[in-house]
């Protein structure tokens, strides 16, 4: 939510998924139109409220000890 961005590249294609914060520059989207298409790439625009509960949901990932990995 400091003016950067996040983005999800396909390995198989062009297409790409960017999660941005209204305060980073040069997006296209906004309040009115969260979602933004350009081609294949697609902008999603990350409100305060989303971004705490998806912050809230990984804090697990602070904590090595509660983290496991399952190998099939």
């Amino acid at each position: 939510m400091h003016g950067r961005h996040f983005t999800f590249k396909s390995v198989v294609g062009d297409a790409a998924i960017t999660l941005v914060s209204p305060s980073v520059t040069g997006i296209s989207v906004d309040n009115e139109h969260p979602y933004g298409v350009q081609g294949a790439w697609l902008q999603m625009l990350l409100l305060d409220n989303l971004a705490e509960d998806i912050a809230t949901s990984l804090e697990v990932l602070n904590n090595a000890d509660e983290v496991f990995i399952v190998v099939h």
